[in-house]
Parts: structure tokens; sequence; C-alpha cells
């Protein structure tokens, strides 16, 4: 692998047939990139000679996830409520929400069976983690559709 910083691309050599890389591109708040876009120059040689296979992607960028937090200070204790919902005009499902418990901080379920979170902090030496597991439902029924028109047409 070379990266080359100044054209941002990065260049593999001598891969073998059949060799998967995949990307792993971090998610930051710090800069307001709606969307992501991705170039990719293959040059293969095989026995029927040289060949060249170019590819462009782009990728929406934007999560379609909200979280608002809401802190209530109280003389010996901090309390954070965290609420989950659409950034987007896209339905979700959400499939978990969940704040690990720490030796910094206790998480209490709120009063609605644990949609919205509640942590009850003693000590602010660390952040909080939330995780929240989410699919978007636009992407379920395309895959879904995908599938029953792939099944339509075995059949």
């Amino acid at each position: 692998m070379t990266p080359n910083t100044e054209s941002g691309s990065i260049e593999f050599t001598d891969l073998t047939q059949d060799t998967l890389i995949r990307f792993r591109i971090p998610y930051t708040v710090d800069e307001n990139h709606t969307m992501l876009s991705a170039r990719l120059e293959v040059a293969y040689e095989t026995d029927a000679g040289r060949f060249t296979y170019i590819s462009t992607s782009s990728v929406v960028s934007t999560l379609p996830i909200s979280v608002n937090v809401q802190d209530i200070f109280r003389d010996d204790v901090l309390l954070s409520r965290f609420t989950v919902s659409p950034a987007m005009l896209v339905p979700l499902r959400i499939l978990g929400c969940e704040i690990p418990e720490s030796d910094v901080y206790e998480v209490q379920s709120g009063p609605k069976g644990g949609r919205a979170p509640v942590v009850n902090a003693t000590t602010k030496r660390n952040s909080l983690r939330l995780t929240v597991r989410y699919t978007c439902i636009d992407d379920e029924c395309l895959l879904l559709v995908r599938q029953k028109f792939s099944s339509a047409l075995e059949q």
C-alpha cells in the first residue's frame, strides 16, 4: 500500500486474484460533508492483454439519527436524558439504545421502559458512550424488494 496525501489516493500493487480490500472511514461531525465520493481505477493484466477498469461511487454520509441530550444538574448528581429520533425524512427502526455501565457512572432505565436512558453520573472524569443500533426502513424495503424480485426471476 502506498498512500499519496497530496492527491488523496492510495495505491495497492501486486494484489493476488480475488483479493478483497475494505476501507473504513471514521465519521466525524467536525466538517459538514454530506456526500463522500470515491474513484476506483484498476489496471490489470490477463492472458488476453492489459485492461483498465474505472468506477466512481458516492455515498450519503449524513447520519439518519439525531441524539438530543437533556442534562439536569442536582447538588450531588448529574442526570442526563437521551432522546433518539430521525434526523432526516427517512423512517427508522431503533433496534436498541444502550449506555454501558462503568465505575464512573450508573445507568438507570427511563420511565418508558428504557427507550430514553437516564444516566446518573457520579463524576465527570470520562465521557459517556451511547450506542444506538438502528436500520433505515427504506433500506429494509429495498432489500426485501430485491430479494422478492430475484426469487421471482429464479422461478
